[in-house]
C-alpha cells in the first residue's frame, strides 16, 4: 500500500493499545476473546481445528430430494469417478434415480469441511 501523494509506503505498527508501545512480532499471540477475558490460541489449536484433505466424499445420510428446498443450494459442483470407481459410482447414481432420495454429505474443500446433498443430475 502506498500513500497517493508521494507514493511512500504505508506501514502497520504492531503498538500496545495500553502503553502505546511498539511490540515485536516474536511477542504476539492470538486470543479469542470471552466476557471475562482472553483464551490464548496455541499453532498446535490451529493445527487439531484444520480440515484434512481427501478426496472422499462421506455420506452422512440418505434423505427424500423433496425434504431439502434447493433454495438451501449455494454452490454446484460436478462429481466424476475415478476409474476405478465406474461401478460403484453408477450403482450409488442408479440407487438414488429409483429411490427419489439424496445423500447428505460432508467434504474438504480449501482445509474447510462442507455440507453437501449427493444427487444425480440429467441420466
Amino acid at each position: 500500500m502506498l500513500d497517493n501523494k508521494d507514493h511512500a509506503n504505508i506501514k502497520f505498527k504492531r503498538v500496545n493499545e495500553k502503553t502505546g508501545k511498539g511490540i515485536a512480532y516474536a511477542d504476539i499471540v492470538k486470543g479469542y476473546k470471552l466476557d471475562s477475558g482472553y483464551v490464548i490460541l496455541e499453532a498446535e489449536d490451529f493445527e487439531a481445528a484444520d480440515s484434512v484433505k481427501t478426496k472422499m466424499i462421506e455420506i452422512v445420510n440418505f434423505v427424500d430430494q423433496q425434504e431439502i428446498d434447493s433454495l438451501y443450494y449455494e454452490q454446484p459442483y460436478y462429481l466424476e469417478p475415478e476409474k476405478s470407481a465406474m461401478k460403484a459410482y453408477a450403482l450409488l447414481r442408479d440407487a438414488l434415480v429409483l429411490s427419489g432420495k439424496v445423500g447428505v454429505t460432508t467434504f474438504v474443500l480449501r482445509n474447510k469441511e462442507a455440507l453437501a446433498i449427493l444427487k444425480p443430475y440429467k441420466m
